[in-house]
């Protein structure tokens, strides 16, 4: 008996495109290897302390690791340029353990707040794909309800 589907095959999963504002080695060396699944691109902040969330394909990254306290990065600065923007993008902070800027960070709308070192950095893979997973989700729904108004409009 042959069985056919109709499916099409699995498509590759995009690599996750992560913006590290500050030193990527620890980054790079713990999920940044060739054919992970996780692209780290590294940048310091402008003049003005700011980082453009937009890659040069003009897509956004897919989520931001700002380490504060780095020469030239505020992490509560970057943060507050993209709220007052409306820019949404997960955002970690990556810093010694300061329980202040910590809570700063997360009223602020960061998404985590991680301690840099490389024990603890290692979770921040999983932290991150967490994060990709529930961004979507929050975008998917997002979408669901908007199709759904339109529907209710048509009729």
């Amino acid at each position: 008996m042959i069985v056919t589907t109709n499916s099409a095959p699995p498509q590759p999963r995009r690599r996750i495109q992560l913006l590290y504002v500050g030193d990527a080695t620890l980054a790079r060396e713990c999920f940044g290897s060739p054919g992970a699944s996780i692209e780290v691109t590294a940048a310091l902040p402008g003049i003005d302390g700011l980082v453009n969330p937009v890659r040069d394909d003009s897509q956004p990254y897919d989520i931001l690791l700002v380490e504060h306290g780095y020469p030239g990065v505020n992490a509560l600065a970057i943060l507050g340029h993209l709220r007052a923007r409306a820019i949404e993008v997960p955002t970690i902070v990556v810093a010694d353990w300061d329980e202040t800027l910590a809570a700063h960070a997360l009223k602020l709308g960061a998404s985590d707040y991680v301690v840099k070192n490389r024990a603890s950095f290692r979770a921040v893979y999983f932290r991150v794909h967490r994060l990709i997973a529930h961004a979507t989700a929050i975008r998917t729904r997002v979408s669901e309800r908007a199709a759904d108004r339109e529907f209710e409009e048509l009729r």
